[in-house]
Formats: structure tokens, C-alpha cells, sequence
């Protein structure tokens, strides 16, 4: 009946606790009874009260202690099941952040491996990461990929890019005006191995498309008949010409007229004068207007113009105009349209 007891009272216990517990502090309940009958025995035997009150004392403090052990276990036990249900929201954090780095090293192979390609297409030095790829070399990728879609301008330009793209390929460009162009701006760091020239204009137009430049040599002081820019002039004159084709010079020269008395009669006459090139006051009739010289030159794709100027300082400068004939076209629509849809 003892024994029954017992074991009654370490099931309630076994069922508190968690199957872990369980095993860890169980005992075996045939040496439980044993122990406990085996005690009384050996009580009755002795007569003594005290020994059986002390094992008594230590059955109760372990009995005790093992309740205790249960409390500590089912908060423990609790406690744990409150971290498994926020398990899910920890486990989705983390997910979430692996996938955006992970993205974020996908984009980075995507774009390394753009670079290679285009490094191995165009027998670019390969670099092995994007942090090691210096200004200069994403300069020369950049320029390569708009190589492969425009058609090479002068001064490293291309025909057709936009402005956004010119200032990807390291151009600097500020604002500027030139009567009755739209979308002009000057190029502060063009390409030239000369420097002749101080200013160079490019005209995105209507469509925010390179379709025109304008460049001009630095002024310069010059003596009266102009020699220094009329060499400059002949010296572009012929690049030009063997480069684009079909040159042709126009000179318009001072002309005036003079009343002469001739014959023993003194007849008047009117003798008409006409200046040439690089005469005695030649700087001067450019200055003013009176002579005017140029050249043009064209192909199937450009249009080129050659100029003489003099400014108010008596300083000479040559001035070089590309248009591209075809977008120069598209402009000359779009500005009509654009006309058109205002009316």
C-alpha cells in the first residue's frame, strides 16, 4: 500500500515537469520505497525517534527541494516558450537583411562584370574590384560605350549626345548665349593638343542634342595688313580642307572709288578700288566690316565654316562652326514644330 502511495505521489511530480526534467531528476521508485520501508524497519528495531525523525526531515527537504526544482523549471519552461513565439519575428528580420545585402552584392557582380566585358572588348587594363577602377579608366569605359553609339565630334565630343552625357565623359559646361540658338553652353576643358583655341561653344539645341560647336582662337595682336591670322587662317584652312572636301573661299574686299583728272582737258574719271588680302590697312577693314573673308567646307555628314574676325582692340582670332547636317535638320523641324504648336 506504501509502495502505491509512493508511487502516486512521484507520478503527480513526473507529470509537473517537463519530459527533460523529468529524466534529469526521476528517481526509480522501487528504491524510493525500499529506502523508506527499509528506515521504519530499522526504526522500530532501534526505538529510535530521533532517527526516524531525522530521515523523516530529509525525505521532507528533499521532497521540497524537488517542487522547488519544478517551480524553477515551469518558469524557465515559460519563459522559453515566450522566446519561441517571437522566434518568427527575430528569423524574419534577419531574412529581410540578408536579402538586401544579398541584392546589394548582386547588383555589384552585375555591374563588375558589365565593366569586364567591356574591359575585354576593348582591351581595358581589368581591375578585380569597382573600388579599384580609378576616375581615369571609367572615364575611358564611359567613353567607349558612347563611342559605340555616336559618331566622334571634335574636341573629344560626339554628335548627337546629350548634355548629361557630356558631362558623364568629364566635360565641365556653363551656361551661355549665342543669338538665336537654344541650349548652349561653353565647354571649359575641351580636348586639343594645340590649345588654339580659347573658346568652344556646344550647342545641344531643341532637342538636347550635340548638333553644333563653335570654337575661337585666342585674340591676338596683329599687325595692320593681319599677318598673323591670315597664316593661322590658311594654315586650318588646309587641314580642313584635306579632311572635309569641297573648300571653297569667299572674299569680299573693301572696295571703293576715285575721281581722277585725266587729258589736257582734266576729264574726271571714276577708277573703282578694290582691297586684297593682307593689303596695307587690311586689320582695319576686317574691323569694321568693310572686307570680309571665309571658307566653307562640307561633306555628306558636316558642314564647316572658316572665319576672320578682328574685335575692338585690333586683336585677330579664326573661328571654326561644325553642324551636323542631319541633326541640324531635326532642329530646324523641331523648332517649327514647336512654332507650330504654339499658334
Amino acid at each position: 500500500m506504501k509502495k502505491i502511495i509512493y508511487t502516486a505521489i512521484i507520478s503527480v511530480l513526473a507529470l509537473s515537469t517537463s519530459p527533460a526534467m523529468a529524466q534529469q531528476d526521476m528517481f526509480d521508485i522501487d528504491e524510493l520505497t525500499d529506502y523508506i520501508e527499509g528506515n521504519e524497519e530499522k526504526s522500530l528495531k532501534k526505538n529510535a525517534d530521533n532517527a526516524v525523525t531525522t530521515e523523516t526531515d530529509k525525505k521532507a527537504d528533499y521532497i521540497g527541494k524537488y517542487f522547488d526544482d519544478m517551480e524553477t523549471a515551469q518558469k524557465a519552461q515559460n519563459e522559453a516558450r515566450v522566446l519561441l513565439e517571437q522566434k518568427p519575428n527575430v528569423i524574419s528580420l534577419q531574412d529581410s537583411q540578408k536579402r538586401l545585402i544579398k541584392e546589394g552584392d548582386d547588383k555589384r557582380k552585375l555591374l563588375l562584370q558589365e565593366i569586364k566585358q567591356i574591359q575585354e572588348e576593348h582591351q581595358v587594363e581589368q581591375t578585380t574590384s569597382e573600388e579599384e577602377i580609378t576616375p581615369e579608366e571609367k572615364n575611358k569605359i564611359i567613353t567607349q560605350k558612347i563611342n559605340e553609339e555616336y559618331q566622334e565630334a571634335p574636341f573629344g565630343l560626339f554628335w548627337g549626345i546629350n548634355k548629361e552625357q557630356t558631362e558623364q565623359l568629364g566635360f565641365i559646361l556653363k551656361s551661355a548665349e549665342r543669338k538665336d540658338y537654344t541650349n548652349v553652353y561653353l565647354v571649359s576643358n575641351p580636348k586639343q593638343k594645340s590649345n588654339t583655341f580659347s573658346v568652344v561653344t556646344a550647342i545641344f539645341g531643341e532637342q538636347n542634342k550635340l548638333w553644333c560647336i563653335y570654337a575661337q582662337s585666342t585674340p591676338q595682336k596683329d599687325t595692320p595688313q593681319a599677318t598673323n591670322v591670315i597664316d593661322l587662317y590658311k594654315k586650318y584652312y588646309t587641314a580642313l580642307a584635306k579632311k572635309y572636301g569641297n573648300a571653297q573661299q569667299y572674299f569680299t574686299p573693301y572696295t571703293y572709288t576715285e575721281e581722277i583728272m585725266e587729258g589736257e582737258e582734266q576729264e574726271a574719271q571714276t577708277i573703282t578700288h578694290s582691297g586684297e588680302i593682307g593689303n596695307d590697312n587690311f586689320l582695319k577693314e576686317l574691323e569694321e566690316g568693310l572686307a570680309t573673308l571665309y571658307a566653307t567646307f562640307e561633306n555628306k555628314e558636316l558642314g564647316i565654316t572658316l572665319g576672320i574676325s578682328v574685335d575692338g582692340d585690333d586683336q585677330s582670332y579664326i573661328s571654326v562652326d561644325y553642324k551636323n547636317l542631319k541633326m541640324m535638320k531635326e532642329e530646324q523641324q523641331t523648332k517649327l514644330n514647336n512654332l507650330i504648336g504654339d499658334i
